[in-house]
């Protein structure tokens, strides 16, 4: 399973999948055995990527997906949280 396109904030990639998304792709990486990092992205963890540069490449170069945890950063690339779920504006839940 391929990742989808990121959206950026503040030159930080996050992957906009859906909480199923996320799951089926982080299955599919387990299935062929491939060792992932994930980060979890909030507000707080965009403004360290400001703050300091070795922070910023591990989470920018290092980690094979970043997903938004909270609405803020979510909100930035175009999603909604309802409910503890999320949904992207103007595509089908992936």
């Amino acid at each position: 399973m391929e990742k989808i396109k990121p959206f950026y904030v503040l030159d930080v990639p996050v992957y906009p999948y859906t909480m199923d998304g996320a799951v089926n792709f982080l299955n599919s990486q387990v299935k062929n055995k491939k060792q992932t990092f994930v980060v979890t992205a909030n507000a707080e963890i965009i403004m360290m990527c400001q703050k300091d540069a070795k922070y910023k490449k591990i989470v920018c170069q290092n980690a094979d997906l970043v997903l938004a945890d909270g609405a803020g950063t979510g909100a930035c690339g175009g999603m909604r949280f309802i409910c503890g779920a999320c949904k992207t504006f103007g595509q089908k839940r992936l």
